[in-house]
């Protein structure tokens, strides 16, 4: 693997766990906290108050996170839609198999039911009720 895919691929893996833990709602919960927080210490404290009341501070780092965050959030959807696309792409595949399959099998029912109702098969009375039932089974099931 080159070094260019590779970082390529902590990037992505990056950029899906920064935008799974941006998006949850321990994030949402701890920052709001974490702006009452700033609030209320530049508001209320009687010191130093390194951002006090218009909070510009505050507001350039809301600012910054936002313009980030809206990026990586933008990539990780990029990737899951291309994770999305690769499942729908196998689940169509598997799908067209299991039609192919099925009719495969509808053939091969349809000559053991031909066989079944063949005059070698019947033989007495046994053979005369199978091959009812199966011609009973054929008119109702088979018929494409």
């Amino acid at each position: 693997m080159s070094q260019k895919s590779k970082v390529k691929l902590i990037g992505e893996l990056l950029a899906d766990v920064i935008a799974e833990f941006g998006g949850s709602w321990t994030f949402v919960l701890s920052f709001i906290c974490i702006l009452i927080g700033w609030i209320v210490f530049n508001t209320f404290s009687t010191g130093a108050k390194f951002d006090p009341f218009p909070f510009i501070f505050l507001n350039l780092i809301l600012s910054c996170i936002a313009s980030l965050q809206a990026p990586i959030l933008m990539m990780s959807q990029i990737r899951q839609n291309e994770k999305d696309r690769i499942l729908m792409k196998k689940d169509s595949d598997m799908g067209r198999d299991t039609v192919r399959e099925l009719k495969e099998m509808n053939i091969q029912l349809k000559i053991l039911v031909k066989y079944l109702n063949s005059p070698s098969f019947e033989d007495s009375e046994k053979g005369e009720k199978n091959g009812k039932v199966i011609r009973a089974f054929e008119d109702k099931d088979l018929e494409e």
